[in-house]
């Protein structure tokens, strides 16, 4: 790609681009979404190495605290299509989850780990794309 314009108001990046949670994670409801994600992972694992700029990439999983019943369905099933994919999701119990996040509470109901999954910091994911996009 050549004669790329980014405008922002003020500096570059310092609008909602250079704010964002920058999440990362594998589970969806959806199979394509989910294959996507499974396709993007090993990439924003090797950034540091193919990029050559630290995402500051944090793998602490995901945990998904789930308080009403009527939502459990739903998530067993979305568990049963990821464990299909390969998804590294599991059902944990609230003392598990306690032990995992003292901050979880004993009444959720139902409890997903995934392990590959975190954050990255996506201002400097941002600040590499426009460093390589510089002629």
């Amino acid at each position: 790609m050549r004669d790329i314009l980014v405008l922002e108001r003020d500096r570059l990046g310092s609008g909602s681009t250079g704010k964002n949670a920058g999440g990362i994670r594998l589970q969806f409801s959806s199979e394509i979404n989910v294959k996507l994600s499974q396709r993007s992972l090993p990439h924003i694992e090797r950034f540091e190495e193919e990029i050559g700029a630290d995402p500051h990439f944090h793998q602490v999983g995901y945990l998904f605290l789930i308080t009403e019943d009527r939502d459990v369905a739903a998530f067993e099933r979305s568990l049963a299509m990821w464990s299909r994919l390969g998804v590294p999701a599991r059902r944990v119990t609230a003392a598990e989850a306690k032990s995992l996040f003292q901050a979880c509470a004993d009444r959720r109901r139902a409890f997903r780990n995934f392990l590959r999954q975190g954050r990255l910091r996506g201002s400097v994911e941002h600040a590499e794309r426009l460093r390589r996009a510089r002629p």
